[in-house]
């Protein structure tokens, strides 16, 4: 017995493709074979990219399994594992590349129940006047159909004939009024040729005549008959002026050169502090200008749509948030004159009289170096042989005929310069030099005190308090691991670790494969170096700038804003980890092992594969550690926590409470380690 098709796929971006008919409850797209709709050679698309699904009420869904997510009505990305419900007519597109159109794979789903009512009710609108197709599709355009000759209107069999061009040359000074004319025989012709026997009687003939010259002129008013096409419920306006970091029309609009992309100032601001770069396209920026265009455009828009008005707490925290200072925005005084660029340097200059004076551009200076036919031309310019060395080949650790610097930690900046002049003169040699203050000191001695007692054991401080040591491979302590045995060839490409700017050999891709053995030297998230994990970074700062999840060193002081960047709450759950003896390096392996079971998620983890292995760098480690650390406060039972913290009523905005970081008072009094149940 064959199947019937429920539904239908038609191809947005391949009109040669035939329509896809569904004919199972479950219709599988992707990349593997066995999908039934397969996409085997486009690398974009995941093995099992999305799945069509009708339930036993009859309702369709579209379920995203894809990494990449699935985007709906160009308004709505399904991403991995959730599913929205598919209506006669929605498109979807499984690949969409923005200015790549040749790379996009779309479709329209289409209802066949739904198709079947279109036609139903097509053909009950068209049955009752049938006649020629030229005269139903005849607009004012088609000359040839619509102006038919005066004496064809009392001829007894009510056929039309079309008027050649050279008698309408002849009357053109009434076209309309004959156009209005033929159109009462057209149409009642289209009634006699129903039946030619029948002949209606004169006032039915009257009647129809005017219900059908109506109709026909209201079928020229709107197009011929034609439906209007349907306009998207979109403003591309608000899409122009929505800044791409919050996702709201911005505000206080600054520009990024020479990328030129807007956002908030508040938002930048933010970002600023993390990266020097682009959100939008990563490209290094040189300078920030306040978009003032962009700015009057907004507040025209706000006035015509006050309801898109952001909240006055939402630009009150904006301000607060701006770094954006004057400085920032003026040009440097000494800028590059290159005479073969002028249009580029047109581009950057400003019209203000006090810029230009400001200003000051060296004159070109013409030099044409000679020479020499039998030899090669001779190189002028600092750096070269002529007048001086060329600059010295990079070399590392592991490159032959490496030296090593001096090893003197430097303590401040008058402190380095008299170690440096220390070394020199070789009053350095064979002295430690002890640094640090008076606690400092005490902190070193009571570790090293309870060193010696071994794990689970208790030690006493210097106050008389005892308190439960941690595993001792799970201090907080920065290691130094080992560099693979490794000798750099000479045409050994380097890499720069973005912690210390030392280079280090560059195989990244050897460590691809795990039998090589090298260690990561990449992070998988921000696909930066850092060299910590291949031979140990020798930054004072740095505690470990890259290495396994589980692996990383954090250190205590991250337990000061670790909770929801809420001091208090932080203050809170890093009371709880030193009275229970424990490490930040522990809570990091215990939330990961919840993390790998599935209990745990990280805010990274919709985007790339986490694990307690994934190779990470600091700062996106400690990014994905503070959402782990949070679930690990959240499972503290609440009698653990002091009697301050278990009278304290949720706040009804709970983890997403922006109050929380900037009034004390309102973190102190209202808990924020619950989920947000108020909305409005």
């Amino acid at each position: 017995m064959d199947v019937e098709a429920w539904g239908q796929l038609v191809s947005l971006t391949d009109i040669d493709t035939e329509p896809i008919m569904i004919m199972s409850d479950s219709f599988t797209i992707g990349r593997a074979k066995d999908c039934d709709l397969p996409f085997t050679d486009n690398k974009l698309v995941s093995s099992r990219h999305c799945s069509i699904q009708k339930d036993e009420s009859g309702n369709v869904w579209l379920c995203d399994s894809s990494t990449n997510g699935t985007l709906l009505n160009l308004k709505v990305k399904i991403s991995k594992g959730n599913k929205k419900e598919l209506q006669h007519g929605d498109d979807f597109y499984i690949v969409y590349k923005k200015g790549e159109e040749e790379k996009n794979v779309g479709f329209v789903y289409q209802s066949m129940a739904e198709l079947a009512k279109e036609d139903s009710s097509e053909a009950e609108q068209t049955q009752e006047y049938e006649t020629d197709a030229n005269i139903l599709d005849a607009t004012v355009a088609d000359v040839d159909v619509n102006f038919l000759d005066d004496t064809e209107e009392d001829t007894p069999d009510d056929t039309s004939k079309k008027r050649t061009k050279k008698d309408e040359d002849k009357d053109d000074s009434e076209p309309a009024k004959k156009m209005m004319k033929t159109s009462e025989p057209s149409a009642e012709s289209k009634i006699g040729s129903d039946d030619t026997t029948n002949v209606p009687s004169s006032g039915n003939k009257e009647k129809s005549k005017e219900e059908i010259s109506k109709e026909e002129a209201s079928k020229l008013k709107s197009g011929a008959g034609t439906t209007p096409a349907a306009v998207p419920d979109v403003d591309e306006i608000e899409e122009t002026l929505m800044c791409s970091i919050c996702q709201e029309i911005m505000y206080n609009c600054i520009s990024l050169q020479p990328c030129m992309h807007s956002y908030c100032a508040g938002c930048y601001s933010d970002w600023m502090q993390k990266s020097n770069e682009c959100p939008t396209c990563r490209m290094k920026v040189k300078r920030i200008n306040k978009n003032h265009i962009v700015n009057n455009l907004i507040e025209a828009y706000l006035k015509e749509h006050p309801e898109k008005k952001r909240p006055e707490e939402d630009l009150k925290a904006l301000d607060a948030k701006n770094k954006i200072t004057k400085d920032m925005m003026t040009p440097t005084a000494t800028e590059g004159y290159d005479p073969d660029n002028e249009e580029e340097e047109e581009d950057y200059t400003d019209s203000d009289a006090e810029d230009d004076e400001a200003r000051t551009i060296p004159p070109a200076i013409a030099f044409n170096p000679p020479v020499f036919t039998p030899a090669p031309p001779m190189l002028f310019g600092i750096g070269t042989p002529f007048f001086g060395a060329r600059p010295a080949a990079t070399k590392c650790r592991q490159c032959p005929g490496y030296v090593a610097p001096p090893t003197v930690p430097p303590t401040g900046i008058f402190q380095t310069a008299i170690n440096v002049v220390g070394t020199a003169l070789g009053l350095n040699q064979g002295g430690n030099q002890t640094t640090g203050t008076a606690t400092e000191k005490k902190e070193e001695e009571e570790s090293e005190a309870t060193q010696s007692l071994g794990d689970g054991a208790e030690a006493s401080t210097s106050d008389g308090k005892t308190k439960k040591m941690a595993d001792p491979e799970l201090k907080d302590e920065k290691t130094m691991p080992e560099a693979p045995p490794y000798i750099c060839p000479l045409v050994q490409n380097h890499v720069l670790c973005q912690c210390c700017l030392q280079p280090m050999p560059d195989r990244r891709a050897q460590a691809i494969n795990p039998a090589n053995n090298i260690p990561p030297q990449q992070c998988q998230i921000c696909y930066r170096a850092y060299c910590h994990a291949y031979w140990g970074c020798t930054k004072n700062e740095c505690t470990g700038c890259i290495g396994k999840f589980k692996d990383l060193n954090f250190g205590k002081k991250c337990l000061n804003n670790l909770i929801l960047e809420n001091v208090y709450e932080s203050e809170i759950f890093k009371n709880y980890v030193e009275a229970n003896g424990m490490s930040v390096k522990q809570v990091l392996r215990e939330s990961l092992v919840k993390l790998d079971a599935g209990q745990y998620t990280c805010p990274d983890q919709s985007r790339f594969t986490i694990n307690s292995n994934t190779a990470l760098c600091y700062t996106c480690g400690l990014r994905n550690f503070k959402e782990l650390a949070y679930q690990y406060r959240k499972d503290i039972p609440r009698d653990e926590l002091p009697e301050d913290a278990q009278k304290r009523q949720d706040c009804y905005w709970g983890k997403n409470c922006r109050t929380q970081r900037t009034r004390p008072h309102h973190a102190k009094n209202f808990s924020h380690i619950c989920d947000q149940i108020r909305t409005t």
